[in-house]
């Protein structure tokens, strides 16, 4: 993350330590770690570098089969924590994303992480470069992001079609770059944090730019299930058809 947003999550880091713990939320343990375990292939004494690592949970998860990690975030709170319960496989440095190339060394890793932070960070140009001064030749990173075609905050929602009984996934926007402001928390925990769409040719374009060829794909849907109403099997369907979160798998060229 940015500075400027690393200083903004101090304020809420722990309300957010708090509501993930540190396995993570249902999310973490049924579709973003069991991804990641696919993509990843790990072999013995492989080095991974988990850029935006929060206060560790995905870290420590990789850790725990045997994997060395580093993580890196902006946000002083996420890093004490992670630190307070680093094991011997875990190693964190608090450090902005954007600067990278000034704070690890050149191929030092087998594979990168960027796991639900892209869409957080802006620009993005030199996240990536950093990314590929981290990696080893043929190292390879995975990203995972909020669905850049299906999870647009605030121009994308469901919507139920009395007539056919189906229920649909809508939008009013796409193409267009935009800033988008998202309350997170409630309550007195509230805070906004930025959230920045663009469509998926600028991440495959921007990915070829800084030297990283998408190699996979896999496009992930949520756990989470309908109503028990009168439109449950109909949302049910929807949650099964429609993606919420896309991952890509890059290798450096």
């Amino acid at each position: 993350m940015t500075s400027s947003s690393a200083h903004a999550w101090d304020e809420h880091a722990q309300w957010y330590i708090k509501r993930h713990g540190l396995s993570g939320d249902a999310h973490h343990s049924e579709i973003l770690i069991p991804a990641i375990l696919r993509h990843l292939r790990i072999i013995p004494e492989m080095r991974v570098l988990d850029c935006c690592c929060g206060h560790g949970v995905v870290s420590r998860s990789l850790a725990s089969q045997g994997v060395s990690v580093t993580g890196v975030d902006g946000c002083e709170e996420f890093i004490r924590h992670a630190q307070a319960h680093a094991g011997d496989h875990e190693h964190y440095m608090q450090g902005d994303a954007h600067e990278l190339v000034s704070l690890v060394d050149k191929g030092a890793f087998d594979a990168a992480l960027l796991i639900m932070s892209l869409q957080d960070l802006d620009p993005i140009t030199d996240v990536l470069y950093g990314i590929v001064h981290a990696l080893k030749i043929d190292g390879t990173v995975i990203l995972i992001l909020t669905h850049p075609a299906f999870r647009i905050p605030k121009h994308s929602d469901w919507a139920f079609d009395k007539k056919s009984q189906v229920q649909q996934r809508v939008l009013d926007a796409y193409l267009s770059q935009q800033a988008i402001s998202i309350q997170m928390g409630a309550g007195a925990d509230a805070h906004t944090s930025p959230h920045f769409h663009r469509p998926l040719q600028y991440y495959i374009r921007n990915l070829g730019q800084a030297g990283l060829a998408v190699i996979d794909a896999e496009e992930l849907c949520t756990m989470r299930r309908g109503s028990q109403g009168t439109r449950s099997a109909a949302e049910d369907q929807a949650q099964r058809e429609f993606p919420m979160f896309l991952l890509l798998k890059a290798q450096k060229i």
